[in-house]
């Protein structure tokens, strides 16, 4: 089944979209392209194709700011358990102001994909505290890159972030931010990475 959207009007308000398209089993090609969303208050794409286990091909579209999004963007879930996925269009999805982004298990046990590439959506002062179980499960993943997704070390949670991964060769790291500890001191942090 493929599925394609034709919106492009902007349609301006929260950007809540999360859980439309879960656990659309027979779904293979989605094309959000023409989408072009003027999202005000909060972005929510969690769990947005959570369970799809057929979907192989994402094709996001635009995502405009019209302020900074304090309470932040949610993609916690939104590939979770895509197990035939292989190719993700981020278009024109981008992320370059000082929001917190959630993005706990968002590709976990997306078993099929090999490249996942958001240095397109993440170019300015995004910033993580939690990636929990992101990659957890992805058993062909080879690269990863989060741009400049900034994570803030004293408080980042890592927890299962690559469990599972044992074919990733190459990971472009998120930016660290220049934090201190309480003393005055560098924040440290680490992440697990699989062994073969």
């Amino acid at each position: 089944t493929k599925l394609i959207f034709n919106m492009t009007s902007g349609e301006t308000g929260t950007g809540d979209i999360h859980g439309i398209f879960q656990d659309c089993s027979s779904l293979k090609t989605i094309d959000i392209s023409n989408w072009n969303v003027v999202a005000t208050s909060r972005t929510h794409f969690a769990n947005l194709f959570y369970g799809s286990t057929n979907l192989v091909s994402v094709k996001l579209g635009n995502l405009k700011y019209v302020e900074t999004l304090s309470s932040g963007m949610f993609l916690n879930g939104m590939f979770r358990n895509c197990s035939s996925l292989t190719d993700i269009d981020f278009g024109g999805l981008k992320v370059d102001i000082g929001i917190p982004v959630t993005a706990t298990y968002m590709f976990c046990n997306a078993s099929s994909i090999k490249t996942i590439d958001m240095s397109s959506v993440f170019t300015g002062s995004t910033y993580t505290t939690n990636i929990v179980n992101m990659f957890s499960g992805c058993t062909s993943l080879e690269s990863v890159n989060l741009g400049k997704l900034a994570i803030t070390p004293n408080s980042l949670n890592t927890t299962n972030a690559f469990t599972g991964c044992t074919n990733l060769k190459t990971i472009v790291l998120p930016y660290v931010t220049d934090l201190v500890t309480a003393d005055n001191t560098k924040a440290s942090w680490s992440i697990t990475l699989p062994t073969s």
